[in-house]
Order: structure tokens, then C-alpha cells, then sequence
């Protein structure tokens, strides 16, 4: 970057400490340095580059000061409003048209903003879901309506089937994973915990007809308690019976740690596998 961009890193990195005692300098110009640098290579050849990359080093050092873009002991941003600043826009804005950019910038702010008062779970949400958003511009509207059915309270289960498996694999997603612990952080939302590390966990977002998916590593997501019958389960080598319900398990003999919810699944973790096994039933 030029000695016009210097200057306003250096302005930037004034405002921020003018406007919070929290302000780590060290980590805001660092982010000047990599991200703001990413997204200079794609709009400085542009008339507006300058406005533009101006409004993103403000809203960089602005959320420096309110103790976000931090990353976790994988590397990952904490919350959606961080990811935006950090790989969204240095990577995608260039594709906006140039007139739009700074409005573009707005809008991702005043979203990742107001998912900050949230819970976890919601915001890990929205980071796995961003990146397919046909653009920034689009992206509070693909966001409103991959998160309705997850915000939309899910039915009880009658446990009447048929009965749907699924296996899934988290070893594209974190490699070592061992599934342990599991919870539910919202009643499609369930929080797996890595059973040798504490600080791992992944997320799995439950959808009826064997359509589950991993969410990826995040933070633990927090618990919530969804009310409702669950029947008795029951495992035996290689099945599992739900009442008058039968379902082949393959090459699950016995489930290390089980979780019963009260909207249909049934997910079980394996002594000797990564592999996660879920069940549901409507």
C-alpha cells in the first residue's frame, strides 16, 4: 500500500484508541497488513478505493476496540461480525459493484452487529452458511432464510417412523475428532464435544429424512432444553430398537454416548469410530 493508505492506517489506528481502552494497536495493524492489503489488491485500482478501503479500517479498528476479530486456538473467528471483516470482505467485496461497496460495508456491519447479542450457536450458524451467498449484497437474505427453519420451534416427535439413518464423518472438518458429550444448543442445533480436548467442539444441524450436517468447529454452543416425550431406546449389536421400531446400525455394536431428543433423532458416538450415527423419525 501506497504512503496515502499509511496515512490512513495511521488515522484509523488513532480513532480506535481515541474511542476504546481496549484497542490492541498490535492487532489492528496486523489486520491492516494482511486483510486490509487483500482488499486493497482488489479495489485500488477503482476511483472509490480509497473511500472504500477508508470505511473498512474504520469498521476494522472499531471492532478491534469492542474486543472482536480474535481468533481461537484454531485460528477461528467467534462470532459472524469477526468473519465478516476477516475472510468475507477482503476476499468478496471486490465483486460488488464499485458504487455499492461502501453501502455494502454498512450493511455487513449493521448484520454481524446485531448478531453479537445472540447466542453462540447462532452465530457459528451464520459463519458455516455464509460463503454461499451469491454475493455480500445478498448475503442478510440468505442468512433470513437458512436460519428460519433452525429459528422456528421444531414439532415433537410422534416416534411413529419410518425411521431414517445417517452416518456422518467429521474428519474432513477437524481431522482427530473423537465424538463424546452431546447437547443440544437450540432444538435443531446440537453441540458434540471432542472427547480428549476440551476446547473442541462441532456442531450438528438436525433436519428430518437423513438430511443432518455438520456445522463445523466452534465454541461449546451452550444448552437448551427442548420439552417433549422421547421413548426408551435401546442398542444392541449392530440395531436399534424405538419402540416397535427397528433400525440396522451396520458395524455399531454398543454407543459410547447417546442423545435422545424429543423432536425425533436419536444420535450416537462410537468407542472405536469418529463416525456419528443419527437416527430420525417424524
Amino acid at each position: 500500500m501506497n504512503d496515502a493508505i499509511a496515512h490512513i492506517v495511521t488515522d484509523m489506528a488513532a480513532l480506535g484508541r481515541r474511542n476504546s481502552s481496549r484497542f490492541d494497536a498490535a492487532r489492528f495493524h496486523e489486520l491492516a497488513a494482511t486483510r486490509g492489503a487483500q482488499l486493497w489488491q482488489q479495489v485500488g485500482g477503482d476511483p472509490h478505493g480509497v473511500a472504500v478501503l477508508r470505511s473498512y479500517l474504520r469498521l476494522v479498528a472499531e471492532a478491534v476496540g469492542m474486543g472482536c476479530l480474535v481468533e481461537d486456538a484454531r485460528g477461528m473467528q467467534r462470532d459472524l461480525l469477526s468473519d465478516l471483516l476477516v475472510s468475507q470482505v477482503p476476499a468478496r467485496l471486490g465483486s460488488i459493484a464499485p458504487e455499492r461497496r461502501v453501502p455494502c460495508l454498512a450493511l455487513l456491519w449493521n448484520l454481524g452487529e446485531g448478531l453479537l447479542q445472540e447466542p453462540a450457536w447462532l452465530n457459528r450458524f451464520a459463519m458455516a452458511f455464509a460463503g454461499d451467498a451469491r454475493d455480500l449484497l445478498a448475503l442478510p437474505a440468505h442468512l433470513a432464510s437458512v436460519l428460519e427453519p433452525v429459528l422456528v420451534p421444531m414439532a415433537s416427535s410422534q416416534w411413529a417412523g419410518p425411521c431414517a439413518l445417517q452416518v456422518l464423518d467429521p474428519r474432513p472438518l477437524a481431522d482427530s475428532f473423537l465424538p463424546g458429550a452431546m447437547h443440544l444448543a437450540a432444538p435443531a442445533v446440537v453441540c458434540v464435544h471432542d472427547r480428549r480436548r476440551a476446547e473442541l467442539q462441532l456442531g450438528v444441524l438436525l433436519e428430518h429424512g437423513g438430511r443432518s450436517r455438520l456445522l463445523g468447529a466452534t465454541p461449546c454452543l451452550g444448552t437448551t432444553v427442548h420439552e417433549g416425550a422421547r421413548p426408551a431406546v435401546t442398542f444392541t449389536p449392530g440395531n436399534l430398537a424405538i419402540g416397535t421400531h427397528r433400525v440396522a446400525l451396520g458395524w455399531l455394536r454398543e454407543p459410547l454416548e447417546k442423545l435422545v431428543t424429543a423432536t425425533g433423532f436419536v444420535l450416537a458416538s462410537a468407542v472405536d469410530s469418529q463416525r456419528l450415527w443419527i437416527v430420525d423419525t417424524p
